[in-house]
């Protein structure tokens, strides 16, 4: 087979250690979403399959299910061979554990957090639980705790100056009511931003930072010029300033 197509596969056993565990996972989050080449009587059954090599080699394998696309599916592929070895060979542990090692990058959250979550619906849906599931919370959790910001802090808004809105980015060290003032030269309120309970982590982004329409309370478009804006979260309090240019 290897001779014919180039390559064999062990559906699930992504890192080809020759055992379907936790680490399998790790190729199909780095190669997530990409498509490639459909093995040909590909599926998930536990069986030597020959495939096809995709223009990058590794993301073959991680194409645990051989449907041509490396999604959750090729995670149920991994959670349906739970546990299996190739021609019943011992695989001995890592000597760190996952999260210790190789599952230490934050910007993977997001990735595994939609693994668990499909992982979660389908056990509900067949009554079955998954210790891959399991594994994976834990994963989760681990990796925000080491990606929480040290300390609270308030950053510049972007744009700025801007024109007629802008968001304003910060950080929390711990969870905390977050609300954001802004004020004019004068000091008077122009408006309040009530963003209410946040967790510990960061706000940078424009789906997640704080977002003001350069409107009043009273939903008034305010005049251009200098303004400042305070953010409180717990016993913190910062001030930055900002500049809306019409």
């Amino acid at each position: 087979l290897e001779f014919t197509t180039g390559l064999i596969v062990w559906p699930g056993d992504t890192n080809r250690d020759g055992n379907v565990d936790v680490f399998d996972i790790l190729p199909v989050g780095q190669f997530w979403g990409l498509t490639g080449e459909l093995r040909r009587k590909g599926s998930s059954n536990w069986r030597l399959q020959p495939a096809i090599s995709w223009a990058n080699k590794q993301a073959t394998y991680a194409d645990a299910n051989g449907d041509g696309v490396i999604n959750l599916d090729d995670v149920f592929a991994i959670n349906d061979n739970w546990k299996k070895t190739v021609n019943d060979r011992i695989v001995l542990p890592m000597p760190n554990s996952p999260v210790q090692s190789q599952f230490s990058n934050p910007e993977m959250i997001e990735i595994y957090k939609k693994m668990y979550f499909g992982l979660e619906n389908r056990s509900h849906e067949i009554g079955v639980g998954s210790e891959l599931a399991m594994a994976l919370k834990k994963i989760i959790d681990q990796l925000y705790m080491r990606s929480l910001p040290a300390v609270t802090k308030l950053l510049n808004n972007y744009p700025n100056p801007f024109n007629p809105e802008t968001w304003i980015p910060f950080q929390l060290a711990d969870p905390q009511e977050v609300s954001i003032t802004i004020y004019d030269l004068k000091g008077r309120k122009v408006r309040i931003l009530d963003l209410g309970h946040k967790k510990a982590g960061y706000y940078l982004n424009r789906g997640n930072a704080a977002h003001w329409d350069g409107r009043s309370d009273w939903g008034e478009l305010i005049a251009s010029g200098i303004y400042f804006y305070r953010i409180k979260a717990g016993n913190f309090s910062g001030q930055n300033r900002l500049v809306i240019l019409k």
